[in-house]
């Protein structure tokens, strides 16, 4: 997979966060074909084009989040107390709203990236920590997770996304660092990647 492919729509994710009402975190999430995933697009509007589906966390019905029942709680635990709609959730809506047919994913890969006000939040190593989210993603035939690194993007297969989810939810450690918006990006190829890497 392009590592600069990969960034462009981490990117975009990364704004679409701006959207989320969540008090705690927020989140954008898109769904993408994976066969893009291996092409690099001079234009970035020519790869949004190839965009299934898109989707932010937020509070169901869009009522305001005055406090998080969730605070000081690491993620990837405890999530049956938060009460938003995740991001990968409301992108996997978003393509049964416009395709009418969830079929439509199992040739498909999810990203998602996450801040608090401007800064990115980011992983130390490729890692994907809801258990609800990936049964879901599972369930529709999503086939790879892209996420952000502190190395850079990284591409998680769904069997990786799940196991790291469940290791998470067991050991309740947060895997999230915290980084500024202008963190320093890897040169190409030196993206990090799961057991499955970034596949050129």
């Amino acid at each position: 997979m392009k590592i600069d492919t990969m960034q462009i729509l981490l990117d975009r994710c990364f704004q679409l966060a701006k959207l989320s009402n969540c008090a705690k975190r927020q989140f954008g999430s898109v769904i993408v074909p994976t066969n893009s995933l291996y092409t690099e697009y001079r234009d970035p509007h020519k790869l949004f084009a190839q965009i299934k589906g898109y989707g932010i966390n937020h509070i169901a019905g869009w009522d305001e989040c005055s406090s998080c029942l969730r605070n000081g709680i690491a993620s990837g635990t405890r999530m049956e107390l938060c009460r938003a709609i995740h991001a990968e959730q409301d992108a996997i809506l978003d393509c049964f709203r416009h395709h009418k047919q969830l079929e439509t994913l199992k040739e498909h890969s999810l990203v998602v990236h996450g801040r608090i006000g401007n800064k990115r939040l980011l992983k130390e190593k490729p890692a994907f920590y809801c258990t609800f989210c990936v049964r879901l993603m599972t369930e529709v035939g999503i086939g790879w997770v892209i996420v952000p690194t502190l190395r850079g993007p990284a591409a998680l297969t769904i069997t990786e996304a799940w196991n790291s989810a469940y290791e998470t939810a067991i050991s309740g450690q947060d895997l999230v660092k915290e980084l500024s918006d202008d963190y320093r990006r890897p040169p190409p190829g030196a993206g990090a990647g799961g057991e499955g890497g970034n596949r050129e």
